[in-house]
């Protein structure tokens, strides 16, 4: 399970230094590196610390929820959710 988690999160980073094109990929393999990371976090801690597995669901969701509320501004005034075509200058 461990070796699983460790491929999820190494697939994650390779897929996020690839794939930089579109917003929303990017979004989805931010969170293919924090389902790795929390498969590797909850091998090592099991249940002796529960909260610590509960506050980093807690960080997963909100990170989660700025994301798409960024891919939803971004593509309400630029059209689209490619990052070529977002300049700062012209917003």
């Amino acid at each position: 399970m461990v070796l699983f988690g460790i491929i999820l999160f190494i697939f994650g980073i390779f897929s996020l230094v690839y794939n930089r094109k579109h917003m929303l990929a990017l979004l989805l393999s931010l969170e293919i590196v924090m389902l790795g990371v929390f498969l590797i976090l909850a091998i090592f801690v099991a249940s002796s610390i529960v909260e610590l597995i509960v506050f980093y669901f807690v960080l997963v969701v909100c990170e989660a929820r700025l994301g798409l509320g960024v891919l939803v501004i971004g593509v309400y005034f630029y059209g689209s959710d490619e990052l070529r075509g977002i300049s700062l200058l012209r917003c």
